[in-house]
């Protein structure tokens, strides 16, 4: 069953939620920053969000937002496409670099309805935005539709859907926090992360290079508790992931699985890199108390290209070319 609610007021402007349910299954989505708002699977809620819609909206860690035109971060002043130099402002302000498509990005913008249908296994609802050219710091007219499927095996997939006419970068995820259990923290859940590699950052958070995994902290090819590696990691700068891995080519797979609950999210893609950040933050909006200050609170799994690698030759660099159709996918299947 699909529901949509228009004409919603909120700080951002008037908005639409549209409601997906499917037996186990029950996903909120909202027009702007074509969101997931909640996911309730068997009648839990599976995501960390603000307890408030408007700060949901709001929010300065992009909760549940499709992040475009590319995520993760470029490297001000510039960046070029064949040998072409297009300057970009830092955000947030006072930055060396700028983060998940800048101020204008596709999370801070509102998603026309383009359809919604279901049949007997699936519902579906496709959100729609027109970027122009030079939006954002990003050359050509670009077309972005978002399609999120809901079936009936617990499954959601989010399709992401481009064109343009000028060569553009263009690097699309979405940007949920999960958190499987009712406990304030992802630090009992498992992780796997089917990898080769990672990206090195430094304590700027700017990518340097890529190590392989194997005989590092980096290395969860086999299921760790999250606890087990933040208490190392706790005692660096970054406090804890927020690495870009890369996947291996037969197995593009992160799982997570709560061991109180044994409630489990296999995440699966076509993109050839996973960053995951395991919410290294204290939170500054409105939550639920069992959250408590906020420190890894939730873990956001963002499928897509290696961030910053129009900076890097040998890097998969996501430029869209005019004329050709970028089609990727992300899906997440409970169990």
């Amino acid at each position: 069953m699909i529901t949509v609610e228009k004409d919603i007021v909120t700080k951002v402007g008037n908005i639409k939620r549209i409601t997906m349910e499917r037996k186990s299954m029950k996903v909120v989505l909202l027009s702007y920053g074509a969101s997931i708002y909640s996911i309730e699977y068997n009648g839990r809620e599976m995501t960390l969000k603000p307890n408030n819609l408007d700060d949901f909206l709001t929010a300065k860690y992009y909760y549940g937002k499709t992040v475009g035109r590319t995520s993760g971060r470029l490297m001000c002043p510039s960046y070029a496409i064949d040998h072409i130099e297009y300057p970009i402002k830092p955000h947030p302000e006072g930055e060396v670099t700028t983060l998940h498509g800048g101020a204008a990005g596709f999370s801070y913008r509102d998603f026309e309805l383009l359809s919604q249908k279901e049949d007997e296994t699936k519902s579906e609802v496709v959100l729609r935005i027109l970027s122009e050219d030079m939006e954002g710091d990003y050359p050509g007219d670009l077309t972005l539709d978002v399609r999120f499927v809901l079936n009936d095996f617990s499954e959601l997939l989010l399709e992401f859907s481009a064109s343009t006419n000028k060569d553009t970068l263009c690097n699309i995820t979405n940007h949920t926090y999960f958190n499987l259990s009712d406990s304030g923290t992802i630090l009992d859940h498992e992780m796997m992360i089917k990898a080769t590699d990672y990206v090195v950052i430094n304590d700027d958070l700017i990518p340097q290079r890529k190590d392989p995994v194997k005989g590092t902290i980096m290395d969860l090819n086999e299921a760790d508790l999250i606890r087990n590696r933040v208490e190392i990691l706790k005692k660096t700068p970054i406090l804890g992931y927020d690495n870009a891995f890369l996947l291996q080519e037969n197995e593009k797979k992160v799982f997570l699985r709560d061991t109180k609950s044994n409630t489990s999210l296999t995440v699966t893609t076509d993109y050839p890199s996973a960053v995951v950040f395991t919410h290294n933050l204290l939170f500054v909006d409105s939550f639920d108390p069992i959250y408590k200050e906020g420190l890894y609170t939730g873990v956001a799994i963002e499928c897509q290209f290696e961030p910053y690698g129009i900076h890097f030759p040998d890097w998969n660099q996501a430029i869209l070319r005019k004329g050709e159709s970028y089609q990727h996918y992300i899906s997440y299947q409970f169990n």
